[in-house]
């Protein structure tokens, strides 16, 4: 019986999630916040979250998320760049790239001690859409381990004058290897898996004339600099539409100011 019982217990360590652990999982969180974001708003921070598990000593990894966005309802179509990388004083020419203090990979000086190359391309030629990630060893490495939360990416998303977008994550190939390559300390290539909470629709908040993730009296101001003194326009325009009447006028600021001040209605945007 018990020798039934043991076999019984290897066989659901062997399928377990827990035993396929080479892998790369991505999910994108509201700065500040640990809970996984659905829909990524216009204005505010994000960070992609990068949780890599290995079960043996990695003395290289090739990392690179890539990001595509399209129109709602023309699938595949690639509709522009809907986000921009923020500058947290990072890693990369960009310092868009943290190494979470805790984790198995940090300090990163440490573990990719000979080499650590951080790099911005533009996959779909149209603007940079993918953060390249290597690390090379030569002593230190990645020690194995479960699916820790490593890296975080750090962005916020834009929205065109029309329409809805969505964004998806997949990956880019680092030559000479596939998208996401880890290779052990003698050099012999091994390739995680690559999972994600990817796709992510990005919407605009009602009433965020300014585009800053927020509403306040800024937004207000907003709209009166745009209507009266040729300010810039929201982005877009149907962002500053706080009443829901199908233009960006005076009422809106009014409404706002009704909002913010004296407890009147939220703003609600028109479907756009």
């Amino acid at each position: 019986m018990l020798y039934r019982v043991m076999i019984l217990f290897l066989l659901l360590i062997l399928v377990s999630p827990l035993a396929a652990i080479n892998n790369v999982y991505m999910d994108i969180v509201e700065t500040g916040e640990d809970k996984g974001a659905d829909t990524l708003f216009v204005g505010k921070d994000y960070e992609v979250r990068l949780y890599i598990s290995n079960d043996v000593l990695l003395g290289e990894i090739r990392l690179a998320p890539f990001f595509r966005g399209g129109i709602v309802g023309k699938d595949g179509s690639k509709a522009g760049h809907f986000w921009e990388w923020v500058n947290v004083e990072g890693y990369g020419t960009i310092g868009c790239v943290r190494f979470i203090p805790g984790s198995r990979m940090y300090p990163p000086e440490t573990v990719w001690d000979d080499e650590l190359d951080i790099f911005e391309w533009n996959m779909d030629e149209d603007s940079p859409d993918t953060i390249g990630i290597r690390g090379v060893s030569s002593g230190g490495g990645l020690p194995p381990g479960p699916g820790d939360h490593m890296i975080s990416i750090h962005f916020t998303p834009k929205m065109p004058s029309y329409g809805m977008v969505t964004m998806w994550a997949d990956t880019a190939t680092i030559p000479p290897t596939g998208a996401l390559t880890f290779f052990d300390t003698f050099g012999t290539p091994i390739y995680p898996t690559f999972t994600t909470a990817s796709p992510w629709p990005i919407m605009i908040v009602c009433g965020d004339a300014n585009g800053d993730g927020s509403i306040n009296v800024g937004d207000a101001v907003h709209l009166i600099n745009y209507i009266f003194k040729g300010g810039d326009a929201p982005a877009p325009v149907l962002a500053g539409d706080a009443s829901c009447d199908g233009s960006t006028n005076i009422g809106d600021a009014v409404y706002l100011i009704n909002f913010i001040f004296k407890g009147g209605p939220a703003p609600c945007c028109p479907p756009v």
